[in-house]
């Protein structure tokens, strides 16, 4: 599917687990202003070792709160406050359960088109076998690199 094999990624899933994202999650004034407050450090003063004006760091704290910052701004002016950006993604889920659902997804929407076919042609299949036919599939789509291009309806 990837270079992530099934053991990667469940080590990357268990080091994710690990974030505390309350912990990291924005202050309501934003971290620029929360840790130059906290710092008792004026505007002016972060304009000028960021090399931009206090004009700028007042719209990059604002724009910090309404997620519009960009990336490069909000490093400037956290390095004119000693500070480093922490940046990650952290599924609402785990990885692996994420791929799991995606191909239990797919394979009942192609194993339900199959069972329809069968019931027109006068061959119905059993509750049971379409089951373990879906389980089948399942386990077959995880390692597909076709997994996340396929449409599920």
């Amino acid at each position: 599917m990837s270079r992530f094999n099934q053991t990667t990624r469940r080590a990357l899933d268990e080091r994710l687990r690990q974030v505390d994202q309350p912990a990291l999650a924005p202050p309501p004034s934003g971290w620029l202003r929360t840790i130059r407050n906290a710092l008792g450090m004026p505007t002016r003063q972060v304009a000028v070792r960021a090399g931009m004006s206090a004009a700028a760091v007042s719209r990059a704290e604002r724009s910090e709160t309404t997620g519009t910052i960009r990336l490069s701004t909000l490093r400037s002016v956290a390095d004119a406050l000693d500070c480093e950006v922490v940046y990650a993604l952290v599924p609402r889920r785990g990885l692996e359960t994420m791929i799991q659902e995606q191909a239990r997804e797919l394979a009942v929407v192609t194993v339900a088109a199959v069972a329809r076919s069968m019931a027109l042609e006068g061959q119905p299949v059993g509750d049971d076998a379409t089951a373990r036919q879906v389980a089948a599939l399942a386990a077959k789509l995880e390692q597909s690199p076709t997994l996340w291009r396929a449409p599920v309806t």
